[in-house]
């Protein structure tokens, strides 16, 4: 029964969440409460699981937004024969988190579908429980491209993979931003470094120095800033989330690095925007 609910549930969603993404989570409210649709008498679960707080919250908090939302309109707009409801897992974002979240969401019967995990490092080690459980994972935002090399007949991706983001990003900095040499740094996470070195790697010649990585766990990367402030790079790529770039930002301008700063779909966050200090970074 699980089985055929979660085959339907796959494409159902897979709709549902694009919408949610375009609409960017814009409406508040669905989530666990009762659909529009009519009174039923069953309901199937829907599970998500992210970063809902902590550091990382500035990325997962709109995807909860947009997934409450398509839940919502799935539940007004949609004749499913029962209600849909959401039952949320906060991973922080954090892979040792995952799997003891993973093994709760499963374990509910009523599960017919995960749409997460957010990031990559949660996905790699959560991905076979919920294959294993027989239960579709819809990730809108884990773009590690191995994470495809799993052999996970429930794993389904609702963006490019890093590989292709690379190229795009290498493309941007040279051919859009014009720069001759490039610094890259990373987080040195399942998502970050992997991005790093598709942009080294499509650079080519471009790139300056060694790859530098960084530790999220500290605050202080002036050594880090200085290794590649040597270089005398033209800009800076960075693999990772925003609360580390926005630090790298200010703490290189504070030091005189006053170039372009650059980062992937990780660092898309309002925060980014809302700082002075992050001005002029992409």
């Amino acid at each position: 029964m699980r089985r055929r609910r979660s085959i339907v549930m796959v494409a159902l969603f897979s709709a549902l969440t694009l919408l949610a993404a375009a609409c960017g989570g814009g409406e508040e409210g669905g989530g666990s409460a009762g659909g529009g649709g009519g009174a039923s008498d069953c309901t199937w679960v829907v599970g998500t699981m992210g970063a809902l707080s902590g550091d990382a919250a500035t990325i997962g908090q709109p995807i909860f937004a947009g997934i409450e939302y398509g839940v919502k309109v799935a539940n007004e707009d949609f004749d499913l024969g029962c209600e849909l409801v959401l039952e949320e897992e906060d991973s922080q974002g954090l892979p040792d988190k995952a799997p003891q979240l993973a093994q709760s969401l499963v374990q509910n019967e009523e599960t017919v579908g995960i749409v997460g995990p957010y990031f990559s490092g949660e996905t790699e080690v959560a991905g076979e429980i919920f294959n294993e459980a027989g239960v579709p994972m819809l990730t809108p935002s884990a773009t590690n491209p191995t994470l495809s090399e799993n052999g996970w007949d429930t794993f389904f991706r609702l963006v490019g993979t890093d590989a292709q983001q690379a190229q795009e990003a290498a493309d941007f900095l040279t051919d859009v931003r014009g720069l001759k040499t490039v610094a890259i740094m990373h987080d040195n996470s399942e998502y970050g470094k992997p991005l790093a070195e598709g942009v080294a790697a499509a650079l080519g010649d471009a790139v300056t120095g060694e790859l530098v990585a960084i530790n999220p766990e500290e605050t202080d990367f002036s050594a880090q800033i200085s290794q590649v402030k040597q270089t005398g790079a033209d800009g800076v790529f960075f693999g990772g989330y925003q609360a580390e770039f926005t630090e790298i930002i200010k703490q290189g301008t504070d030091a005189g690095f006053d170039v372009q700063y650059v980062s992937g779909d990780g660092s898309k966050a309002p925060e980014l925007a809302d700082d002075p200090s992050a001005q002029g970074a992409v």
